[in-house]
């Protein structure tokens, strides 16, 4: 098996209708795997912790990062990549 490409994506906003999907649907269409998610919501704030593999992808890492920061803009989320 090759190594594995694993990140950590966490998030942290305000919560609305939807936000999961339009964090993961992006994801999934260049290939990522999302092996492990939580999320939860307390008082309308929204958090989330995604582990992501790659390893099928062929996505670079810079390319994924630039594609989380634009999940953020649409979303209104703050999103960092680990």
């Amino acid at each position: 098996m090759p190594n594995r490409r694993l990140y950590m994506v966490h998030g942290t906003g305000r919560d609305s209708v939807g936000l999961v999907g339009s964090i993961t649907t992006p994801i999934a269409q260049v290939g990522g795997n999302i092996v492990d998610l939580r999320q939860d919501v307390l008082h309308g704030l929204f958090t989330i912790f995604m582990v992501v593999d790659l390893t099928e992808s062929s996505i670079e890492q810079t390319a994924f990062d630039e594609l989380v920061s634009r999940i953020a803009d649409r979303t209104g989320l703050h999103l960092t990549v680990e």
